[in-house]
Parts: C-alpha cells; structure tokens; sequence
C-alpha cells in the first residue's frame, strides 16, 4: 500500500480558514476544477512494517503547484495584511511537507512585502523567525543565525513575549545542534521566562521537547522523560499530532541510551504511525533512521538494511 502526501486535503483546510464558502467555490470553479476530486483508499490489510515500509515522499509537484494557484487568485480576493497572513500560512505548511524551498521563497516574498511599513513588523517577524527556523532544520546555522537577528529585535519592539519566546527556543536549538549545551539550555530558560504556563501551552511544550533532547544527551535519563511526557500531555490536550510524533521519537532516544531496545521500537513505532498520516515528512524520515539504528544493535541487519534505504530515500526527497 502506498501512503502519499494528501495535497487536496492540505489545501481544503487552507481554504476554509482564509475564504468564504463562495470565494471557495469560485476558487475551485475556475483554478482547480475536478484536481480535488479524493482518490479511494485501499482496504487492503497489511502488517504495520510492511506500511512503513511501503510509504512513498513524492516531491509534491501537485501541492505546489496549487500553492501557487492561490496566490495568484488571493491577491485581488484578500486585504494586504490577511495575504501575508495566508503566504506566512503557507511558508509553515510547505516546511512542513518538506517543501524547504517554496517555504524559504514564500517567506522572502513577504519580507520584501513588508520591508519598511511599521504596521507589518509582526508579520516580517514571523516571517524571520521562520526562515531561521527552516535554515537551522538545514545546518546552515549562520543564515539561520542572521535570519534571527532581524527577527528577535522587531519582536522586541512589539513587546511580543511568544516571538521572542520561539526566537530563544530557536537559537537554543541551533547551539544544541553546534554541540554548546551550556548555551542552549541558557536560551531555553529564557524562553521558558517569557511565557505564562497556563496559556502559551505550545511553546512551552516545544521548549520542554528540547529540554528533555539536551538532559538525553547529557544523560540524565529521568529528566529527559520526564520533560518528554510533560510535553507529550501539553500537545495531546491541544491536538497537535506533528508535535505529539516527535515527542515519541525523542522518548525513543532516550530508551536507546538506556539500551531498551523493545521500548524504543514502540515509541518509534508510535512516531511513524502518526507521523505517517499527518504527512511529516522529516519525522518519517528520521524515525525510519532510528528504526534502522536500533536493529544494526539488535544484529537484525535485513530489516536495519530496509528501514535505512527508506530514510535516505526519504531525506534525500
């Protein structure tokens, strides 16, 4: 069976939250046509490796290009300041789907948009914050560096406390990746100061993720779960399944260095069953990578030898 990316559904959920019932009609009247037809999905029953096995990460031409389709039909239908909403929208759904350069050109869009209007700071921001966020997930830490130094300052200036929130995550993220674990945990903190624990849920569940990755790799296991699971319990409450896939995959981690292998095949398992419908392609990617780590220590080195052809199928997509 083959689980591809679902481009018409992708694009459904975009539509309802920016235009009317009727602009959607127009849009699908006179853009689309019968492109968003639903195709069937096979009832055929399979073994859960054999679905993760068999999954397929296209390059989603077909996704794209509806992007670009409602762009062009956005730009007379909706106000300035909802547009750059709709492309900041957009960038996020597009990095998500592993489209890095439609998001990063998306993003650059909205900043020469909003360059020198004093009513658009927030958006020119987010749209920063985002290309830093895109460059880091590439290692290419000094355009993601200074992509950050043109987002922190504007945030800032608008007393925005989650901007600056996920500027401090961000950057504690890249010296984590660069190996400085001091440094990241001092950002981290930072961020953690500026939000209010019972109502910025998601940034600080995405700020716990990170704490519970840097106590793993200082190896203080029982931190480490313990900032996963209360991270997992902030992102079940709110439904964010992309999240709640990469909360796994790091429990997962965690059960490595502890050489609980059974353990961390579940949590992988877990991670991939939901990251799989949810279409996030770099969760399915990495997650095929520890699959495949976890049986070369196991010696099962045919299923290790399958899963780590898929992730470098998946991540060189």
């Amino acid at each position: 069976m083959n689980i591809k990316i679902k481009s018409a559904e992708v694009l459904e959920e975009i539509l309802k939250d920016f235009f009317s019932p009727r602009d959607i009609n127009e849009f699908k009247k006179n853009f689309l046509s019968s492109s968003l037809k639903k195709s069937r999905q096979s009832s055929e029953s399979v073994s859960e490796g054999k679905v993760q096995l068999d999954f397929e990460l296209p390059t989603d031409f077909n996704l794209i290009t509806k992007i670009d389709l409602l762009i062009t039909f956005s730009a007379d239908k909706l106000p300035k300041i909802k547009f750059l909403e709709l492309l900041l929208f957009l960038s996020h759904t597009t990095s998500s789907a592993g489209e890095f350069a439609t998001a990063i050109d998306l993003n650059k869009k909205i900043i020469k948009q909003t360059k020198n209007n004093s009513l658009l700071k927030n958006i020119a921001a987010n749209a920063y914050l985002s290309l830093g966020e895109i460059y880091s997930r590439q290692a290419q830490w000094e355009d993601s560096f200074s992509s950050l130094k043109k987002a922190y300052p504007l945030f800032k200036e608008l007393n925005d406390s989650k901007g600056c929130a996920n500027s401090e995550n961000l950057l504690g993220t890249i010296y984590g990746d660069m190996g400085n674990l001091k440094r990241a945990v001092a950002h981290f903190e930072s961020g953690i100061a500026y939000l209010d624990e019972s109502v910025d849920i998601s940034l600080i569940g995405k700020i716990e993720i990170n704490l519970g990755i840097i106590n793993n790799i200082q190896g203080n296991y029982h931190s480490a779960l313990s900032y996963l699971k209360r991270a997992l319990v902030n992102f079940q409450k709110i439904s964010e399944p992309g999240r709640i896939a990469e909360i796994r995959h790091n429990m997962g981690m965690v059960f490595i260095k502890q050489a609980d292998y059974t353990r961390a095949l579940v949590e992988f398992d877990h991670a991939l069953e939901t990251a799989i419908k949810g279409s996030f392609a770099q969760t399915i990617g990495i997650a095929y990578l520890s699959k495949a780590f976890v049986y070369a220590l196991m010696k099962d080195f045919r299923l290790s030898e399958a899963y780590l052809n898929k992730a470098m199928e998946i991540s060189y997509k």
